[in-house]
């Protein structure tokens, strides 16, 4: 039995040892908001090394995929922890819509291997509906909501403006100015 579910991995892209995670809890992803210990030397080579470049997909729940990129027999629920064995980078695009749950950013920081990046959408509720307008208390609920569960895991917010938004630098300054620095900001 347990040769042929490591064979099973193996067809799936998954390494032998990987295992489902229960609770989505992970000693890489915090379940508090501290920050991440690093030693001096690894921050000095994290801010002297050239950029890199991902690449990524932009959410991983999508039904025509399966059995295409995804394999036939994946359970929905591995589609997270498939995918991010594939590419560096998923863009959590559910943000966009609602708020997610803390207990959310935490499942999904432990389905997904070390050195993983997310990116978030910013609330379509900030950029669409206020406009980026009066938007300090939407924006601390958006911070508030868990997205640093994802720790280290955190990458770019992705800001979506809408096509009828006109460009104006003061209302683009204030919004701007309002965006917290830092994790310990946030």
């Amino acid at each position: 039995m347990r040769h042929r579910l490591e064979a099973r991995k193996k067809d799936l892209g998954l390494p032998v040892s990987w295992r489902p995670r229960q609770g989505g809890r992970r000693s890489d992803c915090p379940s508090g908001l501290e920050k991440p210990r690093t030693s001096r030397s690894t921050e000095l080579r994290t801010r002297l090394s050239p950029p890199r470049i991902r690449i990524g997909i932009s959410g991983w729940t999508y039904a025509p995929w399966r059995g295409t990129f995804f394999p036939r027999g994946l359970l929905q629920r591995h589609e997270l922890a498939y995918a991010s064995r594939h590419v560096s980078s998923i863009e959590i695009n559910g943000t966009f819509y609602s708020l997610q749950q803390p207990s959310s950013y935490a499942k999904w920081c432990g389905e997904t291997p070390p050195g993983f990046i997310f990116s978030v959408k910013g609330p379509r509720f900030i950029t669409h509906i206020r406009r980026l307008k009066e938007v300090a208390a939407p924006l601390a609920n958006f911070f508030a909501s868990g997205v640093l569960q994802l720790a280290e895991k955190l990458g770019p917010i992705l800001w979506q403006l809408p096509p009828s938004l006109p460009y104006d630098a003061s209302r683009l300054e204030s919004f701007l100015s309002l965006l917290p620095r830092d994790t310990t900001a946030a």
